[in-house]
């Protein structure tokens, strides 16, 4: 199996959350979301590259750290499906 965990938020600070994972050539996006407060300069992440490479977006839940960037990732290109849970 072969794996990367690439992380384009979240990973330094408390919000922001947005992490990809390719497995075997296949990328999912683990949440899309808005960096804020301090974290904002952190969030530099064009996210087009993104929007082409992942087949799917998986939402944890949906606080704005954590899908606020949803809409940013739409007006990139990505069409594919997002999975969450129901309100």
């Amino acid at each position: 199996m072969d794996y990367q965990l690439i992380h384009h938020g979240g990973a330094t600070g408390v919000t922001g959350s947005c992490h990809e994972l390719q497995l075997n050539g296949l990328g999912l996006l683990i949440d899309c979301g808005q960096c804020q407060g301090l974290d904002v300069r952190q969030q530099v992440v064009d996210l087009a590259p993104v929007a082409r490479r992942v087949q799917g977006v998986v939402i944890t839940h949906a606080h704005l750290d954590h899908i606020g960037r949803l809409p940013e990732l739409l007006q990139a290109g990505f069409s594919g499906p997002i999975y969450c849970s129901e309100a």
